[in-house]
């Protein structure tokens, strides 16, 4: 049996990666690998990371620091090194075959790429699972450093899309690089006319225009913009109702643009669910207007619910799994977004009941994860 670290660099939560790492772990097979997980940061849903301890994986807390906050140096340092420690001992106290690194940049790649080579592990994979804003130059030649290290330490590639792998790998490690899809099980997430008109009716949508975003309240996914363009269409459409599901640091600053623009009876905060299915069939239009994005879990589940999605020109055109998503530029004004919405919202012709089998079809339905596992792993 193979002894297995994954690690990943958020808190504790119920995010895109780790609701991929939970799929990747729960469709392996018990009998050729065990499972560790490694969290840097504190953990935030407990709830969540039982689902792993029920699937009989150790999961080991870091507690080093909070996503969205800013750091000063002497704090940036501690962190780093709290990091090293961490992983340096969980490595020397337990015997692993492979480290399998699920991150979303250079430098987080290569540190513990690092340390797990001077660890003499193996088998060292990275993965990329997201792209980022435009680098400015003195960031660039730092990834580009990184990127030396990443080569130097790595055994494996594997990323969520190819632009994932070339942001943080570079165009070098293309060829090298497996690309992993996001594999969702598109059965759980088809559409239900029962669950849409249960919870529409439970949260009083009942004769709404629902716009819907699933995602935590983290700069990457641009809720600020997101209220914006929500303001342009409840201008047009008084019936309009925002459904945002998902937790985070940035949710108060959010609520308060609510509030500021008088939209708190138009704006409904679900919070975090595991039952992102129902929320999705739900809505009428999904809106994602993320800064950067490395394919979106999310986007996957939503296409399989059949939801018509607006999406920025920073998610990879590779997400758009059925020929019918729509990708605009974040420098197109509010206003703008709130017509195409509107638009897509009057001349939305997909059956959602049968969108799951053009995502299945494509290749993410989670029966496909076993053989993503058996390349990564052998």
């Amino acid at each position: 049996m193979k002894e297995i670290l994954l690690i990943s660099d958020n808190n504790g939560f119920r995010g895109g990666v780790e609701i991929f790492i939970l799929n990747w772990i729960k469709h392996a097979d018990k009998e050729l690998y065990r499972f560790s997980w490694y969290i840097p940061g504190k953990i935030i849903d407990h709830d969540f990371i039982s689902e792993f301890e029920n699937e009989g994986v150790r999961v080991f807390e870091g507690g080093r620091f909070n996503i969205g906050k800013r750091r000063s140096l002497k704090q940036r340092i501690a962190v780093n090194y709290g990091l090293y420690k961490d992983v340096r001992k969980i490595l020397c106290d337990h015997h692993y075959d492979i480290v399998h690194i699920n991150g979303a940049g250079a430098m987080y790649h290569a540190k513990l790429l690092l340390i797990s080579k001077i660890s003499h592990v193996k088998c060292r994979i990275a993965h990329s699972h997201n792209t980022g804003i435009k680098r400015k130059k003195s960031t660039y030649i730092i990834d580009r450093f990184m990127q030396i290290i990443i080569s130097f330490c790595v055994t494996k590639y594997a990323a969520c899309s190819e632009a994932a792998a070339e942001y943080v790998f570079g165009k070098r490690a293309l060829a090298k690089t497996t690309v992993v899809n996001n594999c969702i099980d598109v059965e759980r997430f088809r559409f239900s006319s029962e669950s849409r008109e249960r919870l529409r009716r439970s949260l009083g949508l009942d004769h709404c225009f629902v716009i819907g975003h699933v995602g935590r309240f983290f700069p990457q996914k641009n809720h600020a913009f997101l209220v914006d363009i929500f303001r342009s269409i409840a201008e047009i459409n008084p019936t309009a109702r925002l459904l945002l599901v998902g937790g985070g640091d940035l949710e108060e600053i959010i609520r308060e643009q609510v509030e500021q623009y008088h939209l708190t009876d138009k704006v409904i905060f679900a919070g975090v669910t595991d039952a992102v299915q129902d929320y999705l069939c739900a809505m009428d239009v999904f809106v994602l207007p993320s800064l950067y994005e490395g394919l979106g879990i999310v986007n996957i589940e939503a296409q399989a619910n059949g939801l018509p999605c607006v999406m920025s020109d920073a998610v990879p055109k590779a997400v758009d799994l059925t020929g019918h998503e729509i990708f605009l530029s974040l420098q197109e004004s509010p206003d703008t977004w709130a017509d195409v919405i509107l638009s897509v919202r009057r001349n939305h012709l997909i059956d959602r009941k049968d969108a799951w089998k053009a995502v299945a079809k494509a290749g993410y339905d989670i029966s496909s994860m076993g053989q993503y596992i058996q390349v990564l792993y052998e």
